[in-house]
């Protein structure tokens, strides 16, 4: 996995429609700090889950980061959780550190972008 071969980072518009269901952006900037503040804790799940060969535990906590990917935008991270999950799905030798490395890195970024460009913005309704 390369680069170029990544989709975008963030696609803030998903963010942007989830806001339109509430009568304000409040409980879409709740779940998006709840996502930044859990983010370390899936990852030591996961990384546990494929030290003990427990691919359900780990199927099923890839499975926890890609629905929240897809609901915050972050394209990327759901790439890569997809990635993962196809090879534990493949019965392969074993996800490599390099593909949990990228995961890593992959959240850390997103989780930047989704400060940097979402909860730290000026309303994008005045």
């Amino acid at each position: 996995m390369t680069a170029h071969d990544l989709p975008p980072l963030l696609d803030l518009t998903q963010l942007w429609a989830m806001e339109s269901d509430f009568p304000s952006p409040e409980p879409v900037h709740r779940f998006v700090e709840d996502f930044i503040l859990i983010w370390n804790d899936r990852l030591v799940r996961l990384r546990n889950a494929l030290a003990e060969g427990d691919h359900p535990a780990a199927v099923n906590v890839l499975l926890g980061i890609k629905v929240s990917a897809v609901m915050i935008g972050a394209t990327q991270l759901k790439y890569v959780a997809e990635a993962i999950e196809s090879e534990l799905r493949q019965g392969t030798a074993g996800v490599t550190k390099d593909l949990l490395d990228a995961l890593a890195e992959c959240g850390t970024q997103t989780i930047h972008q989704l400060s940097r460009k979402y909860l730290h913005r000026t309303s994008l309704y005045g």
